[in-house]
């Protein structure tokens, strides 16, 4: 698979999973707590976007 291809499924995934995280947060503010869910966003965000500047940093 092209590299950029993989860096732009990546960089679509850490906008998804930052958009759940930020959802998650109004949830938050509702009363609905659910800091499972943004934790693991946020990580799984973060995660994606690392892995997609270093695979960009090597191509």
């Amino acid at each position: 698979m092209n590299k950029r291809l993989i860096v732009m499924l990546l960089s679509l995934s850490t906008i998804l999973f930052y958009g759940w995280a930020l959802g998650a947060m109004f949830d938050y503010a509702a009363g609905i707590p659910q800091p499972a869910i943004l934790a693991g966003c946020l990580a799984a965000g973060t995660l994606c976007a690392v892995i997609a500047v270093y695979i960009w940093s090597k191509h």
